[in-house]
């Protein structure tokens, strides 16, 4: 062999040596890198035209919000733990109190439990009830921490439970309730929303139909504006107006079924039909027919007590991301349509603008359960971005804390935060004051939620898929500059990590940004 072609194979291994050295590097790069791995277009690239809506809805300052449990986030918690910590890195603005399903079993004046044997039971010593928060201390707190948007929640269904006159007892408890009102006044705080029970269109501890909720409602709202006429009552309902899912539990199961079930659940059985979605069983195992044609429960309270509340509160536990037992990331979520139907339809016929607030969502627990923690993240972002499309104006994240797997912020220990703390501290950075247009292929796998400033966008993006994606973010009309990005990336099977090096260029008024596989981004544009 010559000295010739010896020297140009020495010469094509330092070349390939060289090639694999930067590809390497791309691979293992910790940063979002933008325009490195796409020289040319290809079936991965998303193009993305981001446009000004003049006409857009105002997002509200504190959209995103969470639960505090009066019995689980205690004194402690808040004062050797790092509850207040969380809180205020967050950005958090709106909170919850003094939790859901206990606030119908939950007696302000002592803060303590109504029925003591029942959920989440009373506590087993007086320093223990001592140590649970009380309205007063979360006031205090609320307001140190700068907290907007307060949600109390009332006991009704506390009502139904006590011995004599139903309407006798609607009428005391109201009267409980502006008390409450009046307290919160007097004591120097403001509470401005004020929920009527919880989830009673449900199964829940005494499930309600809606003409009886009507009822109470219009009891409480009045005896409650008298306290305080600047308070804003809000009445609870299913998340549809319409179908199977518009009509509540009681008036699902027809009169029979649900004395039947009423009885037992004041008896303590409390595990009977727990199933909340297959009414008809429940009906047919307490020996009755359920009912042919049940009510729609925004009907009811519409026609019966329209002018009774002023605002509308409803929860969601709701993916279609489960098919066949399995979690699917092909299609986007389809969440916001529902939420936009039931605000025009409570809003056209009541005849005025309504508030809806969604105080209690994430993920239902038969998907929750099979979910890793990265596909939960994917879901919860993406939920969050339909329903501030589909018209929510306030979203309380539940469980800020609690023990177990249920996806909550931060651990129940206070030391340790999960995703959905990365998700809405993210949220809070980037979003800006309005919604805006963005124009993709929504079946790419890519979710984009678009918010507009005076001089700005903020976006947040989503890569559901397990592909690489080179976004290119483009703008009718404007000059984009990237002003800064941040992103949560999927580390291993399970955990999350956060980087805060995402990169940007702007190629023929363009931003090009490389999105590695199911990861969440927030991005920041000025615009000229």
């Amino acid at each position: 062999m010559n000295n010739g072609i010896r020297n140009i194979r020495i010469y094509q291994l330092i070349y390939a040596l060289i090639f694999w050295l930067v590809v390497a590097g791309f691979i293992f790069s910790d940063t979002l890198h933008a325009g490195a791995f796409f020289e040319t277009e290809t079936a991965n690239e998303i193009h993305i035209k981001i446009k000004d809506d003049p006409a857009a809805r105002k997002i509200n300052e504190g959209f995103l919000g969470t639960n505090i449990l009066y019995w689980i986030d205690n004194d402690d918690a808040w004062a050797k733990g790092r509850v207040p910590d969380h809180l205020k890195e967050l950005g958090m603005k709106t909170l919850r109190y003094p939790g859901g399903e206990v606030a119908d079993n939950y007696d302000w004046e002592t803060n303590s439990i109504e029925r003591k044997d029942r959920f989440p039971f009373e506590a087993k010593s007086e320093k223990e009830r001592h140590a649970r928060l009380d309205y007063r201390e979360f006031l205090e707190q609320a307001k140190k921490l700068g907290i907007k948007n307060i949600f109390f929640v009332v006991n009704l269904e506390g009502a139904f439970f006590q011995p004599g006159n139903i309407n006798d007892n609607i009428e005391r408890y109201a009267e409980k309730a502006a008390k409450w009102v009046k307290a919160v006044r007097e004591a120097g705080y403001k509470v401005t929303y004020w929920e009527i029970g919880n989830e009673s269109y449900l199964r829940s501890a005494y499930p309600l139909t809606a003409h009886e909720y009507a009822s109470a409602l219009k009891v409480f709202y009045r005896k409650m504006k008298d306290a305080d006429p600047s308070v804003k009552i809000g009445a609870i309902g299913p998340h549809s107006p319409y179908g199977d899912d518009g009509v509540g539990y009681a008036d699902a199961l027809g009169p029979l079924a649900t004395e039947r079930l009423r009885t037992a659940l004041l008896k303590g059985e409390e595990e009977l039909c727990k199933d909340l979605k297959n009414k008809k069983a429940c009906a047919k195992s307490l020996g009755a027919k359920p009912a042919s044609h049940p009510p729609k429960w925004w009907d009811v309270i519409l026609q019966e007590a329209k002018d009774s509340f002023d605002f509308v509160v409803i929860h969601r536990y709701r993916t279609t991301r489960l098919k066949n037992k399995q979690i699917n990331f092909d299609e986007p979520l389809t969440l916001k349509d529902n939420i936009n139907e039931l605000k025009k339809y409570i809003e056209t016929r009541k005849g005025a603008k309504v508030e809806l607030a969604l105080t209690e969502w994430n993920t239902p627990k038969q998907v929750s359960d099979i979910m890793t923690e990265s596909e939960h993240l994917l879901d919860i972002a993406e939920q969050m971005g339909n329903y501030l499309e589909g018209g929510v104006d306030f979203a309380l994240y539940w469980p800020f804390r609690i023990r177990g797997k249920q996806f909550s912020i931060v651990s129940f220990d206070t030391k340790d935060v999960y995703q959905p703390y990365y998700l809405f501290r993210l949220f809070n950075r980037y979003h800006e004051d309005a919604l805006c247009k963005a124009d993709y292929d929504r079946k790419s796998g890519v979710y984009v939620l678009c918010t507009q400033g005076s001089k700005s966008f903020g976006l947040l993006v989503i890569n559901r898929t397990k592909e690489t994606k080179k976004i290119i973010l483009e703008s009718a009309g404007k000059t984009i500059i990237f002003s800064g990005g941040e992103a949560i990336l999927k580390d291993g099977k399970t955990s999350v990590v956060v980087k805060s090096s995402v990169s940007g260029n702007e190629p023929d008024n363009s931003i090009a940004i490389e999105m590695i596989p199911q990861s969440v981004i927030g991005i920041k544009i000025n615009s000229r």
